[in-house]
C-alpha cells in the first residue's frame, strides 16, 4: 500500500521543483494540510471498504 507521504510528495512533484524547494511557511504548512487530507481520505476509504467486507460477511457472501 502507497504510505501517506509517497502519496502526498507524488502530488507536490508535479509542482514547480524551485518553489518547492525554497518553501515559504505557508507552503509548509499548505504541505502538512496536503498530508493531512490525504490521510483523511485513505482512512475514510479503508473505512468504506472494511463496511463493504463486513456486510458481505453478515449476509454470508
Amino acid at each position: 500500500m502507497v504510505s501517506i507521504r509517497q502519496a502526498s510528495d507524488a502530488v507536490l512533484r508535479t509542482r514547480d521543483a524551485n518553489v518547492a524547494r525554497t518553501a515559504a511557511p505557508s507552503m509548509r504548512r499548505e504541505r502538512v494540510t496536503l498530508r493531512v487530507a490525504v490521510l483523511v481520505i485513505l482512512v475514510l476509504s479503508i473505512a468504506s471498504w472494511q463496511l463493504v467486507v463486513w456486510g458481505l460477511r453478515a449476509l454470508g457472501l
